[in-house]
């Protein structure tokens, strides 16, 4: 942009007499050669953003998720941690997604469902990796006795409870 604007004013200096020694058809060079840097400059960038910013891959990896879903989290964080150390079956950045029915065994007077279960495990297993979030939710707008339908977490979950003074692993 900068140039363009330097060539628009670089031309209306000459237009307005400012530059008496510059023939017309050099103002005129200069100001295009100008505009052109600055359209250069613009797709190169884009282009540079397209290349860096290619849609993550993704893949199904089940329709048939099931059994205890602190067990499932450890299945799905196995998962994550490969792609992120081998790339494989997936490149980062990667989507993976699941569907089943996990199941709680309820321990003590705990409350919350199965998908926030599962959501809260897995950013445990995942603590020290960074750089993840994850979501599971109940399709029929239900998880447990509660008004949610699951939960989402992040990279930033666990410190986020830690700071506040909340055990994460208590609360499975």
């Amino acid at each position: 942009m900068c140039a363009a604007a330097a060539g628009a004013v670089f031309y209306l200096l000459w237009w307005a007499g400012a530059i008496p020694w510059l023939r017309q058809e050099d103002a005129v060079r200069l100001a295009a050669l100008l505009v052109m840097l600055f359209l250069f400059t613009v797709v190169g960038f884009l282009g540079y953003v397209a290349a860096v910013t290619k849609p993550p891959q993704h893949n199904k990896l089940t329709g048939m998720l099931s059994g205890e879903a602190r067990e499932a989290a450890r299945l799905l964080a196995a998962i994550a941690l490969e792609v992120r150390r081998s790339g494989l079956p997936l490149r980062p950045p990667a989507a993976v997604v699941a569907g089943g029915e996990t199941v709680v065994t309820v321990r003590g007077g705990g409350v919350g469902g199965r998908n926030q279960e599962l959501a809260l495990a897995l950013a445990l297993h995942l603590r020290e990796m960074g750089g993840f979030s994850a979501a599971s939710m109940g399709t029929d707008g239900v998880d447990g006795p509660t008004d949610a339908a699951g939960a989402m977490v992040t990279d930033r979950t666990i410190p986020n409870a830690v700071e506040k003074g909340l055990s994460p692993e208590e609360y499975l």
